[in-house]
C-alpha cells in the first residue's frame, strides 16, 4: 500500500510541475500574431508593374514575456522584471499568414501591454532576421516589441491575437544589421 501511495504521489507531482503553470489555477491564454501585409504594394524603381515584399521572410528568436496591467512599469533591465515569464520557444518563423506561439497561464486581470524580449539563445545565435526589399540582415542584439491594447482575463482559457503590422512595416525600412533593434522597438503593435 505503501509502495502505491509513493508512486501515486510522484506521479501526480511530476503532472502538476509539467503543466506549464496550469497547477497554481491559472487558466491558459494562447497566443498568436495575426496575419499581416508584408507586400505593401509598393513598386520598384526599375519596374514600375512589379510589387515587391517589404518583408519576405522574419524570425524571431523568443526568450521571455511579460503581461502588463494598467499603469505597471517595465524594470529598466528586463532580467529583473518581477513579470517576466520564460517564453522559450527557440527560432520561430513568423507568418504573414498568422503565427500560432504559445499558450501561458496567467493570472485574472485587465492588460494594457505585452512585452517580448528576443535575444539570440537559438541555434542561429540571431535574435531577429529578416528579409527585405534591401537584402538580408540579421542581430543578436537583445531586442524587446511590445504590443498595446486592453485584454480583460477573466479566469477562462482565451486566446489572445496580436496584430504584428506596425513592427514588419517598420522593419521594411531595415538597410543594415544594426537598424534592424531600432526599427523593431520604434514602434509598438496591437491587440
Amino acid at each position: 500500500m505503501r509502495i502505491f501511495v509513493a508512486v501515486l504521489l510522484t506521479f501526480i507531482m511530476t503532472a502538476c510541475a509539467s503543466s506549464d503553470g496550469t497547477s497554481t489555477g491559472n487558466p491558459l491564454v494562447s497566443l498568436k500574431f495575426d496575419s499581416f501585409n508584408s507586400s505593401l504594394a509598393f513598386k520598384t524603381a526599375a519596374d514600375a508593374d512589379v510589387d515587391v515584399m517589404a518583408v519576405s521572410s522574419l524570425k524571431m528568436c523568443f526568450k521571455r514575456l511579460r503581461f502588463k496591467l494598467a499603469g505597471e512599469a517595465t524594470n529598466p533591465d528586463p532580467e529583473q522584471d518581477e513579470d517576466n515569464i520564460d517564453f522559450y520557444l527557440g527560432e520561430v518563423a513568423i507568418s504573414d499568414l498568422g503565427t500560432t506561439l504559445k499558450s501561458v497561464a496567467l493570472p485574472v486581470g485587465t492588460y494594457k501591454r505585452i512585452e517580448f524580449d528576443l535575444d539570440d539563445d537559438c541555434s542561429s545565435g540571431n535574435s531577429m532576421s529578416l528579409t527585405n526589399s534591401h537584402g538580408s540582415f540579421e542581430t543578436s542584439d537583445r531586442i524587446t516589441i511590445k504590443f498595446n491594447g486592453t485584454f480583460v482575463h477573466d479566469g477562462s482559457e482565451a486566446d489572445l491575437g496580436m496584430n504584428i503590422q506596425a513592427i514588419v512595416t517598420a522593419l521594411k525600412d531595415v538597410q543594415s544589421d544594426n537598424d534592424i533593434e531600432d526599427e523593431a522597438e520604434s514602434v509598438d503593435g496591437s491587440f
